[in-house]
């Protein structure tokens, strides 16, 4: 693959080290959200995670400052990442995104031995599952990408129409994070890697994306998908949602 604008869901990722399919996933990206569920930082409860990756500031990366305390026996505090809480007016739970970019951080500066640090405290079965995905992504220079405002505007645009089309799953959340990953593909113009579902069929139709068929994935094209956003943006009904809400952390405000 070797594609910086080739983006990667969960599911792609999973199979990929399982050897399920024959994936290339070389030197492409994935969301924050991804690198998280991958990782199994993602916890059942929407405004919670099973641990917590530390953001280490641009002052002590540029002065090199030691990835310390390595070795604990307890984790990481909420308190020690960034987050971003989506709100949907009380129609849904909110969901709070944990290492937002301190996720993306640690895997894009391959800091092996912070993320030791981090899960130390869980089951030593659980360590070296941990561990040997992480080090995947790194050996397949993945790169990791933090959400961003435009991205979550995206997603909502996508949720609004997706609505309207009884297109989303049971289990909303798990609809609500496929949408924020194509709407990270969307925002980067790149071509998404995806587990074929309904949802992701019905994301590209809307989005007017050619789609490729591979085994049980597809390759969905977002590139230069601007002008199609907006215009159904334009058309869909009910997109302006006051009740919808977005908050980034003040730790996601870079030093």
């Amino acid at each position: 693959m070797d594609n910086p604008k080739n983006f990667l869901d969960t599911q792609i990722l999973i199979a990929a080290i399982q050897n399920a399919e024959s994936v290339d996933i070389e030197r492409a990206r994935v969301a924050s959200i991804v690198a998280s569920e991958f990782l199994g930082a993602v916890s059942p409860d929407p405004v919670s995670a099973n641990y917590y990756v530390p953001l280490v500031s641009q002052r002590h990366a540029i002065m090199n400052i030691p990835n310390r305390p390595l070795r604990r026996d307890h984790a990481f505090s909420k308190m020690s990442t960034d987050w971003v809480k989506m709100e949907f007016g009380g129609v849904h739970p909110p969901i709070i995104h944990f290492g937002n970019y301190a996720m993306s951080e640690i895997i894009n500066n391959k800091s092996s031995e912070l993320f030791n640090s981090v899960i130390s405290h869980l089951p030593k079965e659980k360590r070296k599952t941990l561990k040997r995905k992480f080090s995947f992504l790194l050996e397949r220079e993945i790169e990791c990408v933090p959400l961003s405002s435009e991205a979550i505007e995206k997603a909502q645009g996508l949720l609004a129409s997706l609505k309207e089309q009884n297109s989303l799953k049971n289990n909303f959340r798990n609809s609500w994070n496929d949408l924020l990953i194509a709407a990270i593909a969307i925002e980067n113009s790149g071509t998404l890697h995806t587990h074929d579902n309904l949802l992701a069929r019905q994301i590209a139709e809307y989005m007017e994306a050619s789609i490729v068929e591979k085994e049980s994935f597809l390759s969905v094209d977002y590139s230069v998908k601007e002008e199609v956003f907006k215009k159904n943006n334009q058309e869909s009904k009910g997109y302006v949602n006051r009740g919808w809400q977005v908050e980034f952390s003040k730790q996601s405000r870079r030093e």
